[in-house]
């Protein structure tokens, strides 16, 4: 079987899929599927058979492979190093480089370095949003348009 339609949520939390086949398209309120980490199984009326991947994220997420720095200015200003492993305009992930104390709403100062010809350093403030051991979620504090990330996300 090919690999799964990627198919995004929209604002009102419907979602649009559509047969590869015959192109007949459903919508679907996807709330339901919120929790369903693995690709969908689907039989459209024509009889064909297809997967897709519900994704909830409003935003594009690259990956990324970049070295970086965070301040937890919730934690007495506790320092480490990090692996940027994706990068969106919302937000990124990344992997501490060593034990940390970081934990769900903490306050970090990031920094890193983009791999563009300029080498452009980001600063950012970010929320702390999941901990899953040494893999961390943050959102970025401001939520206005930061046109370095938004080319870097393009090339």
């Amino acid at each position: 079987m090919k690999d799964p339609q990627k198919i995004y949520i929209k604002k009102n939390g419907t979602a649009d899929i559509e047969c590869p086949i015959c192109h007949d398209t459903k919508t679907i309120l996807a709330s339901s599927f919120k929790d369903i980490k693995r690709p969908l199984k689907v039989q459209c009326t024509c009889g064909a058979h297809f997967q897709v991947r519900l994704e909830f994220r409003a935003m594009y997420r690259k990956k990324v492979n970049l070295l970086g720095t965070y301040t937890n200015l919730s934690s007495r200003n506790a320092q480490g190093t990090l692996l940027l492993n994706d990068l969106s305009l919302q937000g990124i992930g990344f992997t501490a480089d060593e034990k940390h104390t970081i934990k769900k709403n903490d306050n970090l100062v990031v920094t890193f370095v983009l791999d563009d010809p300029h080498g452009t350093v980001i600063t950012k403030n970010t929320t702390v949003v999941s901990v899953r051991k040494r893999a961390i979620g943050c959102e970025f504090e401001s939520t206005t348009y930061d046109s370095r990330i938004g080319n870097y996300l393009l090339t």
